[in-house]
């Protein structure tokens, strides 16, 4: 009994012996058990308590590396993309023996191939190695920047990709996929930086040529549809099997398993050097204190750090926290949990970052934020700022220095005195930590009467009424009387309040 418990990994402990239950309380309609209660009694008395410990946060060095790292790549890989696609697709007809024109290497795919492949001896190799490391760095910078698992990104769809404008005119990019662990949802979404439409648009270059291949070696005739994997099969003729057609290996349903970090970039190692990933002294007193959990013998200056997809996740769950912009339940949606209990475990390093950053650097953030809100608290004193109380409430509220220079109001920031942040409806002059934010929603600044530190922007009186149009048409769709309806009908009146007040301060 000591030797299997041995085999078995204290974090599937309780799977395992739930399994094993199962399987004896089943016993008679199965005609077969592993082990009796007793012995699984026995087997659990063996076997360790499992204790969590959190992902590890990539130190801020080494994360930024390998973003810029895997989207320099991305970049290079557009620049020569369609001479790659006429190479690769004379390459496969070549083989096939569709056609007799030889596919030679251009001088740019020498070049790209030189500079980020390590093996280039094969010309059929160097042209899987590309595609393999196009889809790679794409799959580092949506994991980074969606949060998603790499189980939900190595399953996106070619179609994934959507581009959005707001009612403010802002372009929102939003990847759509399915997800299942937590929460079940088969077309989630995942807001995402605009380098995810770089990265995406160079992995559907990559899918269709695979996707191509595929349909050639079969014969088909067919089209590839949109709901094909972005993340296909190596179908290249020179690589995969030779398998009948109804292998699963053609089966576009069936995606293929995702390999760990630390392998593929072990088979692109001029992608991220190792070198690139020694730990600093620095980097070991940022890990440290955001990863107590973990072992300090693997966290120590010297050691190269070890990558991992999940890691990608909680770094940028922590960063944006940290961002101070993105809120819990921005979070929960971002991350695809059930509660916000997973999200705060997330993200819970963002209050150690900022507790124990470097000094120079914790310095440099700390002035740099007092100098940028002493400036915007010195643009509420131009006429592009209206208090919903009249011109002696808003004197009142940032009338707390005499002084209008630059310095004292600096000094005034760090002293508390003043506090400014904006939101959709302007800004927000409250001395104290507001639950509410106003950066996803106004009903709360507004109603059931305007906030005291509430200050509306005349500029952004446009954007108030497009947003209030695309209010009043999500409003028509929903339910009466549901959460949503209740919720856009406070965005309405908030939204036309707003509206209302900046329009006769304009007349005044």
């Amino acid at each position: 009994m000591s030797k299997i418990a041995k085999l078995i990994k204290p974090s599937g402990a309780k799977h395992t012996l739930r399994i094993l239950h199962d399987l004896y309380e089943a016993r008679d309609d199965l005609g077969f058990f592993i082990l009796h209660r007793d012995q699984i009694v026995a087997l659990a008395a063996r076997l360790p308590d499992h204790q969590r410990i959190q992902t590890p946060y990539i130190p801020p060095r080494i994360w930024t590396f390998v973003m810029q790292r895997s989207l320099l790549f991305i970049d290079e890989f557009l620049a020569v993309a369609e001479e790659y696609s006429t190479t690769f697709t004379q390459l496969v007809d070549e083989k096939l023996q569709e056609t007799g024109t030889p596919a030679q290497p251009t001088r740019a795919l020498t070049a790209l191939a030189s500079k980020w492949l390590l093996n280039t001896h094969s010309f059929t190799d160097v042209m899987s190695s590309i595609a393999t490391l196009v889809n790679l760095s794409a799959s580092i910078q949506i994991i980074s920047y969606s949060l998603m698992r790499i189980e939900e990104a190595s399953s996106l769809p070619l179609n994934c990709l959507v581009i959005e404008r707001d009612a403010l005119g802002d372009t929102i990019y939003l990847l759509r996929g399915k997800t299942t662990k937590t929460v079940k949802d088969y077309s989630a979404r995942w807001i995402v930086s605009s380098d995810c439409e770089r990265a995406v648009r160079a992995a559907k270059i990559v899918a269709k040529l695979r996707l191509d291949s595929r349909r050639k070696r079969l014969g088909e005739e067919s089209i590839i549809p949109d709901d094909a994997p972005l993340f296909p099969r190596s179908y290249e003729p020179w690589q995969g099997r030779k398998s009948a057609p109804e292998s699963h290996y053609w089966d576009l349903n069936v995606t293929k398993d995702p390999q760990e970090l630390p392998r593929e970039l072990a088979r692109h190692p001029k992608l991220i050097p190792s070198s690139s990933l020694e730990i600093t002294e620095t980097d070991m007193v940022v890990s440290r204190h955001l990863n107590p959990m973990a072992l300090a013998t693997k966290i120590e200056a010297g050691l190269t750090w070890r990558l991992g997809w999940h890691q990608l996740r909680r770094t940028g769950a922590v960063n944006m926290l940290s961002s101070g912009i993105v809120s819990d339940l921005s979070l929960q949606y971002q991350l695809k949990h059930t509660g916000l209990t997973m999200s705060r475990y997330y993200g819970r390093g963002h209050l150690l970052l900022g507790a124990r950053m470097n000094d120079g650097a914790r310095g440099e953030y700390v002035r740099n934020m007092y100098q940028i809100l002493a400036h915007e608290f010195s643009n509420l004193r131009s006429d592009q700022f209206v208090s919903p109380y009249g011109e002696r409430h808003k004197d009142r509220l940032i009338n707390i220095v005499s002084a209008t220079d630059h310095k004292t109001l600096v000094a005034a920031g760090k002293s508390g005195k003043i506090q400014y942040r904006q939101h959709l409806l302007g800004g927000c002059a409250t001395p104290k930590p507001c639950s509410f934010g106003g950066f996803e929603n106004v009903v709360a600044c507004s109603l059931p009467k305007p906030c005291e530190y509430l200050l509306y922007d005349r500029t952004r009186v446009d954007k108030f009424r497009h947003l209030l149009d695309d209010t009043l048409r999500r409003l028509a769709s929903a339910a009466p009387d549901s959460p949503l309806h209740v919720a856009l009908t406070g965005q309405v009146k908030a939204l036309k309040s707003a509206i209302n007040y900046c329009d006769s301060s304009n007349e005044n």
